[in-house]
């Protein structure tokens, strides 16, 4: 296997030398494994690495500041859910 493919060479964005990393899920079936069972695996891998996660959030550029909001509100509900939790 060629590691240029696999690490590809990084790109230069705005002074910042950035690597992009692929992430794949891969699954080889094991002996007497059924291909339910694969499956199955398989996305208990994808869950567990958070791909699909990472994907739905690649989708949309979001700036910095609107990630900073997020995360505000994000915290300012989880106090909420503890605060009715230890009521």
């Amino acid at each position: 296997m060629n590691l240029r493919t696999f690490w590809p060479q990084p790109f230069h964005r705005r002074g910042f030398f950035v690597r992009q990393v692929r992430k794949t899920m891969r699954v080889e079936r094991r002996e007497g494994e059924s291909v339910e069972q694969l499956i199955r695996r398989f996305n208990k891998g994808v869950v567990s690495e958070r791909i699909t996660k990472t994907y739905r959030e690649k989708m949309h550029f979001v700036s910095k500041s609107e990630q900073r909001k997020e995360k505000r509100r994000r915290a300012e509900r989880n106090r909420r859910k503890k605060m009715m939790k230890s009521s």
